[in-house]
């Protein structure tokens, strides 16, 4: 029951970014930046739920709805562009908590780069935050799921259930990853990406 109620936290904790980081992102700088692949962030913030606990990661659910300004202003610091001190200090602390590796990959993810997204997840398993390595994981079996590779979803199982002391068995490791994909598709449609079949 712990882990149902932990998997709907962060459920709710994705419609709050997403109700909260439209506006966010309307109103900001970082929102003009992020261009294509910067999505609202609501994926990272439902694995930040499940990995760092009720999703307060950052401070507090209001803050929470930064993310997707922090992933903006990340995809526009790839693309050359230039952030203000505020989203130079909110990509930081973004940063030290989820792993830049995760989020370069994530904006990756979001523009159906596979191959390179999953490169970069991989680089996070090996960092030497476990949490970030725990992230790095869940975000790999998202996008193996979103490209409907199966058996790589199949093989990650054991060390998703190792890994995670929320993650009993192999359903509810499917249960959760199902769970992902939607938000990652739902990240893609609210910043009007196109899906990747």
């Amino acid at each position: 029951m712990k882990n149902f109620n932990k998997t709907i936290g962060a459920i709710i904790l994705f419609f709050l970014i997403i109700s909260l980081s439209n506006n966010v992102m309307a109103q900001s700088n970082k929102g003009r930046m992020a261009g294509q692949g910067a999505g609202q962030g609501a994926l990272i913030g439902a694995i930040a739920g499940a990995v760092f606990g009720g999703g307060d990661f950052i401070g507090d659910a209001a803050e929470g709805a930064l993310i997707g300004g922090g992933i903006g202003a990340l995809s526009g610091a790839l693309q050359g562009g230039r952030m203000d001190r505020q989203a130079q200090d909110e990509l930081d602390q973004l940063v030290q908590e989820f792993g830049e590796d995760n989020l370069r990959g994530y904006i990756e993810l979001m523009s159906c780069n596979y191959e390179k997204s999953i490169a970069l997840f991989k680089v996070g398993e090996v960092s030497g935050n476990s949490d970030h390595r725990l992230a790095a994981l869940w975000l790999q079996a998202v996008a193996e799921k979103d490209r409907r590779n199966l058996d790589a979803v199949n093989n990650l199982y054991p060390t998703l259930i190792e890994n995670d002391r929320d993650i009993d068995d192999e359903q509810q490791a499917s249960i959760a990853i199902d769970q992902y994909v939607l938000i990652l598709r739902e990240d893609r449609r609210a910043n009007q990406l196109p899906s990747c079949r």
